[in-house]
C-alpha cells in the first residue's frame, strides 16, 4: 500500500513489517531510470503485476 503523505510504500508480509530492500530485484531493477516518472508508480504496477500474477515480492 502507498502512503501518500510520506511517499512510500508499506510493505507487509503475513503482517509482518518489511523493507524496499526486501523486494525481488525484477521489482526493483531500473525503477528510478526515467527522471519524467516517478519512481513510486513503477514500483506499484510492478508489485500489482506480480500480485496478480501470483508471483513472489520478497525474497
Amino acid at each position: 500500500m502507498l502512503d501518500r503523505e510520506r511517499c512510500e510504500f508499506v510493505l507487509r508480509e503475513h503482517g509482518e513489517p518489511r523493507e524496499t530492500g526486501q523486494l525481488v530485484p525484477e521489482v526493483l531493477d531500473g525503477v528510478d531510470l526515467d527522471p519524467y516518472v516517478r519512481p513510486e508508480l513503477v514500483l506499484g504496477d510492478r508489485l500489482r503485476e506480480r500480485l496478480l500474477g501470483g508471483q513472489p515480492v520478497f525474497r
